[in-house]
């Protein structure tokens, strides 16, 4: 009852409008008649050939007709007071939508030439060269101002005031030097960052870290580095069916890591006295590597014994 009720209150209150499009209704039906009889005759006449158009607009156009159609017939099914759960006008409607969409950065694409095609065709100025549909990248730019263009001139305006270029004269400035003091904390700063990341506090953070612990094969980066280029080698061995030799330098690096001589660093603990004293760090000059000079010597042999 109460629903009822609803319903007949909404049809009051659109009641009026309904009234008053439907006065409307037989002007815009003689109107559009009007159109369309003119539209055939046009077509069908001897001056109008659309043969040798734009394929891309007659496609919008078929599908935009198969819109307005569909929309019609559901338009007189909802008038007639029928359901549309089975009607096929709507999923047609949907279908064209979705082409409709899909087609717009076409459009886009195409609106220069279509706009060059349109206006010969307003103008009746054909055009016999394909090539002036192509885009002109001179008419993106904005043309300057007269004044600009006198100035920019010199032969228009009568002055040839060109001279000579006279580069910037620089003051000169000393280069900057860090003092003591901020070379130090700068080598502090440097001791820091090497000290957080060293294996003795990644190991102390995993033990009392309450986080989820995570496991790798190794947490050296020069171990991580083999693995990976271990394996590497081993899928492409796999995949070829060969075997790659393997250099003096490579064999060398592999027992240098397995060995027991890095093991030396685990008992080192200056590394991280500087992160809770740094007045205990020691200024020390970095250690140049001396250079082996290549003497000219002979080459050592063994010396051929004679003959008896």
């Amino acid at each position: 009852m109460v629903s009822s009720t609803i319903s007949m209150d909404v049809i009051q209150k659109d009641l009026p409008d309904a009234l008053n499009m439907l006065e409307k209704l037989p002007n815009s039906i003689h109107e559009t008649n009007k159109f369309f009889k003119s539209l055939i005759q046009k077509v069908n006449s001897e001056d109008f050939n659309i043969s040798d158009g734009i394929g891309f607009l007659t496609v919008k156009c078929n599908i935009l007709l198969n819109y307005i159609t569909d929309l019609s017939l559901l338009l007189l099914e909802k008038a007639e007071g029928n359901t549309l759960q089975k009607n096929e006008a709507v999923q047609r409607l949907v279908e064209n939508r979705i082409v409709w969409e899909k087609i717009l950065p076409i459009d886009n694409k195409l609106k220069y030439q279509i706009d060059k095609v349109v206006q010969s065709a307003v103008t009746g100025k054909g055009v016999a060269d394909a090539l002036e549909y192509r885009a002109k990248p001179e008419n993106l730019i904005p043309k300057l101002e007269d004044e600009d263009d006198d100035e920019n001139n010199p032969e228009e305006t009568g002055h040839h005031n060109i001279k000579p270029y006279v580069p910037p004269k620089l003051a000169a400035v000393q280069c900057g030097q860090m003092t003591a003091e901020e070379r130090r904390e700068k080598l502090i700063e440097r001791a820091k960052k090497r000290a957080l990341g060293s294996t003795l506090l990644q190991d102390l953070k995993r033990e009392y870290d309450e986080g989820p612990e995570e496991y790798m094969e190794s947490n050296s980066l020069h171990r991580i580095k083999e693995n990976k280029e271990a394996k590497e080698r081993i899928r492409y061995e796999e995949e070829n069916f060969v075997r790659l030799p393997i250099s003096k330098k490579e064999k060398m690096a592999s027992r240098r890591l397995t060995t027991s001589a890095s093991l030396g660093q685990l008992a080192n603990f200056e590394n991280i006295n500087v992160l809770y004293d740094e007045n205990d760090f020691h200024l020390d000059e970095p250690s140049k590597k001396k250079k082996k000079m290549k003497g000219k010597g002979k080459k050592k042999g063994f010396k051929k014994k004679r003959k008896l």
